[in-house]
């Protein structure tokens, strides 16, 4: 059985199979059988692979698959493709991660950034320093930082870490992080102004508090397709 090429790359359900082979097994009658091999487990598969960027729940990717299959009424169908899936993601073959929902009101955090770092190499190299150090150090110093601000008694912090990464191959950032934040302003403590929470935080946390940057950029996220925004 051949399947269309998913993304530019030519995708076998036999490859499938033998990828999946002898992850979980059950017995049947005298036999054996792989209980994530067969048709169910590929089409979850494949509909997930087609479904990117897109990061859909349990319940879009089976409607999306019983919608193709004109079977949206059949509950055993259903039943059948929830309890593979909720076996594939229990031997972490599907990946499910929890997320905060940025346009539910009670978050709070209807800004997105995309952070562009460029780091002083030959500074971290002298003092014996990684990507990963400086990583980690962000995550630290924007968690000390988001316990000491002022947040109008807001019970979430006004800048949270989406998704950190280590770029290579760009002349420009070593270092992107992609935040959600508020957009309410913060008074600056050395002159009688309000600016924007998402520039003090670059300023304050990752220029001044994190050793080894060299420059930043910070840029509007108007939209994503993996995290949708109301339009």
């Amino acid at each position: 059985m051949e399947i269309p090429p998913i993304a530019g790359i030519g995708v076998r359900v036999a490859h499938l199979e033998r990828l999946l082979g002898g992850v979980f097994r059950v017995k049947q009658g005298d036999g054996e059988r792989d209980a994530l091999d067969g048709d169910a487990t590929d089409k979850i598969l494949i509909a997930l692979a087609r479904a990117h960027p897109y990061r859909p729940d349990r319940d879009q990717i089976i409607g999306n698959i019983l919608e193709a299959e004109n079977e949206i009424s059949n509950p055993t169908v259903k039943a059948n493709l929830a309890k593979r899936l909720g076996k594939l993601i229990s031997n972490k073959i599907v990946e499910e991660r929890l997320t905060l929902n940025d346009l539910a009101p009670k978050i709070g955090l209807s800004g997105r950034a995309l952070i562009g770092v460029s780091l002083n190499i030959e500074a971290l190299r002298d003092n014996n320093k990684s990507q990963h150090d400086v990583i980690d150090e962000i995550i630290n110093e924007t968690s000390n930082w988001v316990t000491t601000i002022d947040t109008d008694s807001s019970v979430l912090p006004p800048v949270v870490i989406r998704d950190i990464s280590i770029v290579h191959g760009s002349d420009q950032f070593d270092i992107l992080i992609t935040v959600l934040h508020s957009k309410k302003t913060l008074q600056i403590p050395e002159r009688n102004e309000r600016e924007e929470v998402i520039y003090y935080y670059v300023r304050e946390v990752i220029q001044r508090r994190v050793s080894g940057v060299n420059g930043t950029k910070t840029m509007g996220l108007a939209s994503s397709k993996a995290y949708p925004m109301e339009t």
